[in-house]
């Protein structure tokens, strides 16, 4: 089941998409008016797609993202946008480089197509909930404690690689995409990894080294990587057994 929240201005396209939504079996819908002042209650009701219109209220829908995403909720954030103002849709994507974005005029067949692609995508792999507390179990076994800087930092950028499920990107590029997520710099996420990374290996090495060794930063989060798709890789294998 894939929940869906979502957040438009245009009424009669808002009625058109629930009257199709209710029709399909895999989806369930929450309508909101106004953009909520904080996340709680999005991670209680387990939301996997937020559609989120940001027509009307930019600045309003910008700094709702950014709460999001600084929160660090594992949701799939669709946002329309007007095509004639590139400047809102650079600073969306600078905000959520793994956003969706859809670009006016809209419809309910170009919004349904994309919820589907979703939806296809999500079979492949586990959920990006259960990405989270995954990812941040493993890095907490290696001896990471949730309150340093470096320990969400691994995360988010664990986290990239697998939406991208690309391994190949260089340490700079992915440096740079966790330092969008999190308003920071390039230069202050690799010293924060790096410092959790001596942390872990000075009261506890034998749980993070590598080869009897204290891991760089790349090794450690492409190690936490291919754990998660090892698990990934065992949970599919399940849902085949059990289908």
């Amino acid at each position: 089941m894939m929940k869906v929240l979502t957040y438009l201005h245009d009424m009669d396209l808002l009625r058109d998409l629930m009257e199709l939504m209710r029709s399909e079996a895999w989806m369930q819908t929450v309508t909101i008016s106004v953009l909520p002042r904080d996340s709680e209650w999005i991670k209680a009701l387990q939301i996997d797609v937020l559609l989120l219109d940001c027509t009307q209220d930019p600045g309003a829908a910008f700094a709702f993202a950014k709460m999001l995403r600084n929160d660090e909720l594992s949701l799939c954030i669709m946002y329309m946008v007007n095509q004639s103002k590139m400047t809102s849709l650079q600073v969306l994507k600078a905000i959520d480089p793994n956003g969706v974005f859809l670009c006016a005029p809209f419809s309910v067949d170009k919004i349904m197509r994309e919820l589907m692609k979703s939806r296809i995508q999500s079979r492949g792999y586990l959920s990006p909930r259960y990405d989270e507390s995954t990812a941040s179990q493993l890095i907490q076994d290696m001896g990471i404690p949730v309150h340093l800087n470096g320990f969400r930092y691994i995360k988010s950028a664990v986290k990239f690689l697998l939406h991208r499920n690309d391994q190949k990107l260089l340490m700079h590029q992915l440096y740079k995409e966790v330092a969008r997520i999190h308003m920071t710099t390039s230069s202050r996420v690799e010293k924060a990894i790096r410092d959790a990374i001596d942390y872990a290996y000075r009261y506890d090495p034998q749980h993070i080294q590598i080869q009897n060794r204290k891991p760089t930063n790349s090794q450690l989060i492409h190690l936490i990587y291919e754990r998660m798709l090892q698990k990934q890789r065992e949970a599919n294998e399940e849902r085949k057994v059990a289908v």
